[in-house]
């Protein structure tokens, strides 16, 4: 079951020797049940620290976020969150780190494990250590981790950034196909614009200094999409120029 994002007014301001820095200043938008949206802009914009708000993981924020009904003000279990490095515990197995979050009986234990093993294409490596996989096989270890324990929302933090670009392309398409399987609202922050447009359905672009919303587009291509397309082509462009607005 999914369930929306709201975010209204949210405000930020870090505390330092220079004196305070607004990371974030009144930023409103929403991601629909069962909806993909990305979250793109500069460096310093905010992104990830919109995301740690929304994840419950900062708290000392102005404004409000909502997941579904319930005012975020402390992590959840029906929020799942993927970060850019993989956070895999070295000394459990592929399958122990994907239960690590998932409380239940054996049976369903192993059968939760099975069902990710599976999906995420790592049953030859249940018992592998993070050192022995790949960074794609990481990453898929940490989304199948996210995902056991069934949350509502997904939240993505850059989280093919470490990656090599053959690796990213296989990793952009397995993560589309895990969220149409899975019906699961998700929120990707990246600072790539060919990822944003091939996953999402809209994408939220972020001015910096401070931080806050600066235009949101619908991507109205159909899916899979061609990214050698003159519409694919189109779209990235649109928002190139919307992205060179806030730098």
């Amino acid at each position: 079951m999914s369930t929306s994002i709201t975010v209204d007014g949210v405000g930020r301001v870090f505390s330092g020797r220079g004196g305070e820095v607004v990371a974030l200043a009144g930023a409103t938008f929403d991601v629909g049940a069962g909806e993909f949206v990305a979250l793109v802009g500069p460096s310093g914009c905010g992104k990830s620290t919109l995301l740690r708000c929304i994840a419950g993981l900062d708290t000392d924020y102005t404004g409000t976020v909502h997941v579904g009904e319930r005012l975020v003000d402390r992590p959840s279990t029906q929020t799942g969150m993927v970060f850019q490095e993989h956070r895999l515990l070295p000394w459990l197995t592929v399958r122990q780190n994907i239960l690590f979050g998932f409380h239940g009986s054996a049976a369903e234990q192993r059968s939760r494990s099975e069902e990710l093993l599976e999906l995420m294409h790592l049953e030859a490596f249940a018992d592998a250590h993070p050192h022995e996989l790949s960074g794609g096989m990481a990453q898929r270890a940490a989304i199948a981790r996210a995902l056991a324990p069934r949350p509502d929302v997904l939240l993505l933090d850059e989280p093919f950034g470490a990656l090599d670009a053959f690796t990213r392309v296989e990793m952009q398409d397995a993560l589309r196909e895990v969220w149409r399987q899975h019906n699961t609202t998700a929120l990707l922050v990246t600072h790539d614009i060919e990822e944003a447009v091939v996953l999402a359905d809209r994408v939220v672009v972020m001015a910096a200094r401070p931080g806050r919303v600066q235009h949101i587009e619908q991507i109205d291509l159909p899916f899979p999409r061609n990214r050698g397309s003159e519409d694919f082509a189109r779209v990235r462009a649109s928002l190139l120029a919307q992205f060179s607005l806030v730098h």
